[in-house]
């Protein structure tokens, strides 16, 4: 008995790094010359883990028929409802790779805007560490040596809490719903990061656009994909 595939909905998110190194793979594959059913044989026979999951989903897919935006919106943790709708574009046009290369660029796009936001909060962070450690130091000369490193460990202790839930938790409770979106408005009028995450979504949306209309959509359908 053929074993069943497991489920999209079971399988680990993809790091972005990984998910470039897919999306680079199958389009350097298509260049070649391969189809698409070809190219995920091969992806499947040469990955392990979720990866080889994955290509085992959208190569049965594959074989039944369905186009290539169809296959990825059956793996949800691998394509996000945004690149599916840049796929079914890149259908549109026959340029399946290009899209593809575009969404390596998008997740190159992510990876800069995280280690802005960390450089961004590294000033920040040094400053409040400097004033925990010295704020504290007239204890010393009033009380001990033991009560300032008491009260310094207490204070970095409630710091390190505070980053875990900003840098940790946050983007946890961005990825779900409904809060997503409602975090999402608030980020654009907080001071920051508001500035980082609105170039940010600038970017991304100008790249999107610009794509589709290379591709040669229409300018309404090349909004509507964008957004």
């Amino acid at each position: 008995e053929a074993s069943t595939p497991p489920q999209p909905t079971l399988l680990p998110m993809f790091p972005r790094a990984r998910r470039k190194i897919v999306y680079e793979s199958i389009a350097r594959l298509l260049d070649a010359g391969m189809s698409v059913t070809n190219t995920l044989a091969v992806l499947q026979e040469s990955t392990t883990g979720a990866m080889s999951a994955y290509c085992i989903i959208l190569h049965q897919r594959s074989l039944e028929g369905h186009p290539f935006s169809e296959l990825a919106r059956h793996c949800p943790r691998l394509f996000n409802p945004a690149d599916v709708q840049l796929l079914h574009a890149a259908e549109r046009t026959g340029d399946i790779p290009a899209a593809l290369r575009s969404l390596c660029e998008q997740i190159d796009a992510e990876m800069e805007f995280r280690q802005s936001i960390l450089r961004s909060a590294a000033y920040p962070v040094l400053l409040v560490v400097m004033a925990i450690v010295v704020l504290p130091i007239p204890i010393i000369i009033f009380q001990s040596t033991n009560a300032y490193l008491w009260a310094v460990g207490i204070n970095l202790s409630w710091f390190i809490l505070f980053l875990f839930c900003v840098f940790w938790g946050l983007p946890w409770l961005v990825r779900r719903q409904p809060l997503k979106a409602h975090l999402q408005k608030l980020a654009w009028r907080l001071p920051w990061p508001a500035s980082i995450y609105v170039r940010k979504a600038r970017e991304s949306y100008t790249r999107v656009l610009c794509h589709n209309l290379r591709a040669g959509l229409p300018i309404y359908e090349s909004l509507q994909s964008a957004a």
